[in-house]
């Protein structure tokens, strides 16, 4: 198995409360899935912003690429980079105008 990096992105202030609730229930039913398939290695919601550092300052914000902005980090396992574009597919934001960015580990 390959070891991935799925980066999630999504515009949150799009999302009602009942797509949030959406959102969510489709992350739990789909950890699930993945953890017993043995694909789920670990992972981390970010949901509160933090800071952004550069060579000059640091300040509180949260960086934001055409609206989105980075909501998950998740550690899958994968046969191949095919696979690992098959699980991120599954990703319950996608319908909610979200994306995956796909690394190797």
């Amino acid at each position: 198995m390959n070891e991935y990096v799925f980066i999630t992105r999504v515009n949150p202030e799009e999302l009602t409360q009942e797509d949030v609730a959406t959102v969510r229930k489709g992350w739990d039913e789909l950890v699930e899935k993945w953890k017993a398939a043995n694909h789920y290695l670990s992972g981390t919601p970010v949901v509160k912003p933090g800071y952004v550092v550069t060579a000059n300052q640091a300040a509180a914000g949260v960086i934001q690429e055409k609206g989105q902005r980075v909501v998950s980090f998740m550690y899958i396992a994968a046969a191949s980079d095919e696979q690992a574009q098959e699980l991120a597919a599954m990703v319950p934001v996608l319908p909610f105008g979200g994306s995956v960015e796909i690394r190797h580990r």
